[in-house]
């Protein structure tokens, strides 16, 4: 955990806005609440590109993701993983003691927390019960996307299925000011993709090509580019989810 230096002060207002937006979408937290908490994020949690993210204490931890990506995900024995979730700027998680569970969260770019009970401890009293309610709800949200995914993977063809997740992430980032109606960045490989929604990384390739010859989408460059955005949606079938 770092003190945050004066000179990163622009940054992290930007990286906030975006964070505070989340809080706001996924549980509820006003405005005024939201410009106290701003005030109060003195340290920040970095964690580079493929670390795991453990409680520092024996027991859990909520954190508070500023910048960056990260996932949830349970690893077997033989290496092989799935991918249950995608966090983004805005979302809150439950960092386990290391050790204490086979699932886990994992930072997919470098990525910005911010511990929220110690963030609160140097806030105004007034505000912390409202921090807590906005928390409790977006990790209620999470837990309906987590149904959702299973959803996905179950009842979703393979094109479905990709599609869908995207349109999901598309909507999830223009909530927090991180995405256009048609176009989005996204720090994900194509073995994200396939871990994530139970495909092999030649099936993920040969569905994004068949999706770009179609006109559909184009995926290059880190970033995603949705051609036909009502097409899309019809394809993935789209039913009614948390966003």
């Amino acid at each position: 955990m770092s003190e945050l230096d004066p000179s990163t002060e622009a940054w992290l207002n930007l990286a906030l806005d975006h964070a505070l937006a989340g809080l706001h979408h996924n549980g509820g937290l006003a405005p005024e609440a939201g410009a106290m908490l701003r005030q109060s994020v003195r340290r920040l949690e970095r964690y580079p590109a493929g670390a795991l993210v453990n409680a520092s204490t024996r027991k859990p931890e909520v954190k508070w993701i500023v910048t960056g990506w990260a996932s949830e995900m349970r690893i077997l024995p033989d290496s092989r993983r799935q991918i249950c979730s995608f966090l983004i700027p805005g979302d809150v998680f439950t960092a386990r003691p290391a050790n204490s569970s086979s699932c886990g969260v994992v930072a997919l770019t470098r990525m910005d927390c911010a511990d929220v009970e110690r963030t609160l401890d140097g806030s105004p009293e007034p505000i912390r019960p409202a921090v807590w309610e906005a928390v409790a709800r977006s990790l209620s949200l999470m837990l309906e996307r987590r149904y959702e995914h299973i959803t996905r993977l179950g009842q979703l063809g393979a094109a479905e299925r990709l599609v869908h997740l995207l349109l999901e992430l598309r909507e999830r980032l223009e909530t927090v000011g991180l995405a256009a109606p048609d176009k989005f960045r996204l720090p994900l490989t194509q073995e994200h993709l396939a871990d994530a929604l139970g495909l092999s990384i030649v099936h993920v390739n040969r569905t994004l090509r068949h999706l770009r010859a179609q006109r559909l989408l184009e995926v290059k460059f880190g970033g995603v580019a949705l051609l036909q955005p009502a097409r899309l949606a019809d394809i993935a079938g789209r039913f009614d989810e948390p966003v």
